[in-house]
């Protein structure tokens, strides 16, 4: 309960966030960009001459959330062709393999798109499930397989890391990086627009923008989570297929598991690598949010304190 009102928040904050910044820049006079122009001359961007409008920024960050609806959609939605063949089961009477194309091109059952479409619809605690449910019962298979004296199915295994794998670096580069880090940093930004030049206590519209804030930065370190969480379930099945099978994999799936194990690394990779990023961005804005404070025009580049003509 707690996650999903976290994330219906976070997104009518974001909102409230885009809305209030491009309605106060077209106000007259434009104080904010006024000031901005000056953060932007001051930015390597200034530097190149380049300078992007206070309003369409706020409403790109703000259409880039869009995305973490649209791509979970596209990796649920089964191809056209297929739509007549789905069996749309899941659990115990459900194939293990995956039963249908989506419009992405990738395999996935029911079961997995359920999971992947919670996250487009907002159900913050399915989502979290979409992770600890197939990590759980790759566990509870090959533990089973085990005691019962049988070789466990690596194919199996990796089937449930590759659903996984799919969903976090969905999270973390579209809902993560697209969404919480541009948007925090955004929202930092005009917070040390707000408060430059002034010492009076904060507004409720200052104050709401930081509850945006606070909101965005534990969404943020959600993802962060998720992803350290796939990384340690990818050790461990990948640890548990290379001490059982010592490279060589059963004849039945050889071709089509080093396959998978290739691509999950491709994926792993990209996962850190959108990590890093996340890292970075969330870093940057909390560096410019102690910058409100202690910068004396309240504003924060990476060229250091911005100082306001």
């Amino acid at each position: 309960m707690f996650l999903s009102l976290l994330s219906v928040s976070d997104l009518a904050t974001d909102c409230f966030f885009a809305a209030t910044t491009i309605i106060a820049d077209s106000c007259p006079g434009r104080k904010l960009d006024h000031i901005w122009r000056q953060v932007i001359q001051q930015s390597m961007f200034g530097s190149l001459g380049i300078h992007i409008d206070l309003r369409i920024l706020a409403a790109g960050v703000w259409l880039l959330t869009f995305l973490q609806v649209i791509v979970p959609v596209l990796q649920s939605l089964p191809q056209c062709q297929e739509l007549s063949t789905v069996q749309w089961v899941t659990g115990e009477n459900a194939n293990v393999d995956p039963n249908y194309t989506t419009m992405t091109g990738s395999k996935v059952t029911v079961g997995d798109a359920v999971h992947t479409m919670a996250e487009a619809v907002g159900m913050a605690s399915l989502t979290a499930q979409g992770i600890e449910y197939p990590d759980q019962k790759e566990i509870k298979t090959r533990e089973d397989e085990t005691s019962q004296g049988r070789q466990f199915s690596p194919k199996r295994s990796l089937h449930h890391v590759v659903a996984i794998a799919a969903r976090v670096q969905s999270r973390v580069a579209y809902a993560g990086f697209l969404e919480n880090a541009l948007q925090l940093n955004l929202q930092v930004t005009l917070l040390g627009i707000t408060r430059s030049g002034t010492d009076s206590p904060m507004t409720l519209a200052e104050g709401q923008v930081m509850a945006s804030i606070c909101i965005s930065t534990l969404m943020t370190l959600t993802k962060l989570k998720e992803a350290w969480t796939f990384l340690e379930i990818y050790r461990r099945v990948t640890g548990a297929i290379e001490v059982t099978f010592q490279g060589n994999l059963p004849a039945d799936c050889k071709e089509e598991c080093q396959g998978t194990l290739k691509a999950l690394a491709f994926t792993r990779l990209q996962i850190i690598l959108w990590s890093l990023a996340l890292c970075a961005g969330l870093g940057y804005a909390l560096v410019k949010l102690g910058a409100v404070v202690y910068c004396e025009d309240s504003l924060f580049n990476v060229t250091g304190c911005v100082e306001l003509a």
